[in-house]
């Protein structure tokens, strides 16, 4: 990775996990806290955690490592967060810098197991934007629409009602910014997007698999990116399925059709979590 390559990924890394300290803060929130968030900046880097579900996809680590090497104190620190909050499954988000050569070894010697899905982090530049797509009715969804975006992605996901409140937690922090398309009165397609210091986060995405193929969530991107801009973002960046060697994945391939450019692929390890099989 050379040094522009670093400083993008130092940049990016660190939005992400604003972006996810944002989320989790609008979580906790809402009336009762439903999802039991928790979410504290006095770490190495933002901690979050989901603690109603103990669930490590929702219980993640972002940043960590990304611009100095992390020491045992701080991975020490990390683990006695979670366990402070009663969460035994959780997981650490790696991004191949320079600095942090050895974490992902002194991770493993720490018990964690690295989980097989792996993920492509991508950038753009927000200066020359390919045009709006006509013939489709991208809206700027509002929290009067917070029930059919739950909806979209607990029904796109097949997850319970329980959930709701964490897909709607977006709409309590003005930075989140949602999107969708509407068949009828149903949101057929839908994505996010968290926009401070002059980048943009892309996330949440989800399409019904009635509605796929149409094209709905390119326009849907291509919307977010005139808003990203009229807001004051100038690159855009996004975590996407890699798929496998010379393929990659579906909305990683069309990623990269929209102007986006793969900086690295990003290894999770997970605590609590059965090790992957090999075999």
């Amino acid at each position: 990775m050379d040094q522009n390559a670093q400083n993008i990924t130092v940049l990016v890394e660190d939005h992400e996990a604003q972006s996810w300290l944002a989320f989790a803060r609008a979580a906790a929130a809402q009336p009762d806290n439903p999802m039991g968030a928790v979410a504290e900046e006095h770490h190495a880097v933002p901690l979050t955690a989901m603690t109603a579900v103990n669930f490590s996809a929702m219980n993640k680590v972002i940043g960590l490592g990304v611009n100095r090497e992390v020491s045992d104190q701080e991975l020490d620190d990390v683990e006695q967060f979670f366990a402070r909050h009663g969460q035994t499954r959780f997981s650490i988000e790696v991004a191949p810098t320079q600095v942090n050569e050895s974490l992902e070894s002194r991770l493993l010697q720490r018990g964690y197991a690295p989980l097989e899905l792996g993920m492509a982090k991508s950038w753009r530049s927000l200066d020359d934007l390919p045009p709006r797509r006509e013939g489709f009715d991208v809206r700027h969804l509002s929290a009067d629409d917070a029930g059919a975006w739950s909806l979209l992605h607990r029904r796109v996901r097949n997850m319970p009602r329980m959930f709701g409140a964490w897909f709607t937690a977006g709409f309590g922090d003005d930075n989140f910014h949602h999107f969708g398309v509407f068949d009828g009165d149903t949101l057929v397609a839908g994505a996010a997007m968290y926009v401070t210091e002059g980048l943009m986060w892309c996330g949440f995405s989800a399409t019904l698999e009635e509605a796929r193929g149409r094209g709905l969530q390119t326009a849907i991107v291509i919307e977010r990116f005139y808003w990203a801009r009229d807001l004051g973002a100038r690159i855009a960046h996004v975590e996407n399925e890699s798929g496998s060697p010379g393929r990659p994945g579906v909305a990683l391939h069309n990623m990269h059709k929209l102007g986006f450019h793969t900086l690295y692929q990003r290894r999770a390890y997970a605590m609590g979590e059965p090790a992957p099989n090999n075999e």
